[in-house]
């Protein structure tokens, strides 16, 4: 911790990714805390697995939806590009609903899509 730290001047918001700013001094820090494997499957696997852990934690009326759209989305590749990507837009838009315990599901997502070039 800094001199500034205790006057308020250094702030971090932590919602998947991390900015930061120190003092007065322009400088920012920008970073992320849910790191996500390269690999297209191994991404897929952690997106699956987080997804599971997220549909127990939303409304009732939310879990088809949740469903319809895994099913798609553990095709992987194998799967129709739009339906792909309409399947991983679905679980986006349920996990920001959720909150911030839907936080790591969007985090998930938009990398399972930046690795399938989506």
């Amino acid at each position: 911790m800094n001199s500034n730290d205790r006057y308020g001047d250094s702030a971090t918001y932590n919602y998947g990714h991390v900015i930061r700013q120190t003092g007065d001094n322009n400088s920012v820090e920008i970073g992320s805390r849910n790191q996500v494997p390269a690999d297209p499957r191994a991404a897929l696997s952690e997106l699956v697995s987080l997804v599971a852990a997220l549909r127990s934690q939303v409304s009732p009326a939310s879990q088809p939806a949740i469903d319809e759209s895994l099913a798609v989305v553990r095709q992987g590749d194998r799967a129709d590009r739009g339906a792909l990507s309409r399947g991983l837009g679905n679980l986006i838009g349920i996990a920001t609903m959720a909150g911030a315990v839907g936080g790591p599901v969007v985090d998930a997502a938009l990398k399972v899509k930046e690795l399938l070039g989506l």
